[in-house]
């Protein structure tokens, strides 16, 4: 997105908690002639020091800093580090295909993000089918 100021900003947003219909800023790019800045929030603390990125915390506490050219060397292999935290939520104990996931044994639901939150899958994991035609605990 480019503003009236000639500042092109890159959003990464995510949802902090499953059920929570509104995005959070994650990181946010801003470049221009007068800036040249990665924001992340402080979720990345840890992983910006283990990356040896230099980064200031911004007066507000909201947001970390740091310029862009320090991702120069950046060993983008492990950009995963940094998605990864994005996407860990409050667990919860099953949803409503509970009874398909028990004879399928094994979770079902097509939303990975979803499913990733799921006490029963585990529990499925481990071969512990509470319901349906499999049952044994």
């Amino acid at each position: 997105v480019t503003n009236k100021n000639k500042t092109v900003s890159i959003n990464v947003t995510y949802y902090n908690r499953l059920y929570v219909a509104e995005p959070v800023t994650a990181m946010l790019t801003r470049y221009s002639e007068k800036e040249d800045t990665l924001y992340f929030r402080p979720i990345f603390d840890k992983l910006l020091k283990e990356s040896g990125i230099p980064f200031e915390i911004k007066s507000d506490g909201q947001y970390y800093a740091s310029a862009l050219y320090f991702f120069d060397n950046f060993d983008f292999s492990k950009i995963d580090r940094f998605i990864y935290p994005l996407f860990q939520f409050d667990s919860m104990g099953c949803c409503g295909k509970y009874n398909e996931c028990s004879d399928a044994g094994t979770c079902v639901h097509d939303d990975l993000i979803y499913a990733g939150c799921c006490m029963y899958r585990k529990n499925l994991e481990a071969g512990k089918i509470f319901y349906g035609k499999k049952r044994n605990v």
